[in-house]
Order: structure tokens, then C-alpha cells, then sequence
């Protein structure tokens, strides 16, 4: 169901729509679903929708850090993290929001 890649653009939408209808509010992706195709889908979604419609929605992604032995230390993971939300909230289109 991966959007992007098992799951095109218009289903994706549908799929995102019923999920509203049927009372869910939190979306999750990462980066690395589709190369990012998939935070592009939803945040397409979210631009043809209206605020009413998205404003309940929290939209939650992620990125790889590493891990294993060969992982870098916990610092520089967590750079790569940090340097990556502003591609995450780019393709999304969306205003990051940290809590």
C-alpha cells in the first residue's frame, strides 16, 4: 500500500480520504517510502484538500538514522535526521511543527 509505489497518486488520495471519513487523523510516511514519492503524494493531497478537511490531520514522518554495528555515532545520526526534515517538509509541502 506504499504510496508511489504499490499505490498510485489517485488511490492514494481515496485511500487518504476514507481514512478522514472514517474518523483517523494521524498520517505517517518516511523518506525513504517511494524516494519520497510518497510524502509528495500526501502532500499533494493535502494542497487540493480545504484546511477544514486537513487541519485535524497530523502528519507524522521519519527518516533512517542507521544502525547495526557499521552505524555512525549517535550524534551524527541524529544530524542526518535533523539535515533531512527540510526535504521531508518540502515534498509534504507542510510547516514543520515540533512537539
Amino acid at each position: 500500500m506504499t504510496f508511489g509505489v504499490e499505490t498510485d497518486e489517485p488511490g492514494a488520495h481515496q485511500q487518504l480520504d476514507r481514512f478522514l471519513k472514517a474518523g483517523g487523523n494521524l498520517v505517517d510516511t518516511a523518506d525513504v517510502y517511494g524516494d519520497g514519492r510518497s510524502e509528495e503524494i500526501i502532500g499533494r493531497w493535502f494542497a487540493s484538500r480545504p484546511a477544514d478537511v486537513t487541519e485535524p490531520v497530523v502528519l507524522a514522518t521519519k527518516g533512517r538514522g542507521g544502525g547495526g554495528q557499521m552505524s555512525p555515532p549517535r550524534a551524527r545520526r541524529q544530524g542526518r535526521l535533523t539535515s533531512r526534515r527540510p526535504s521531508s517538509h518540502g515534498r509534504a509541502g507542510v510547516r514543520p511543527h515540533d512537539r
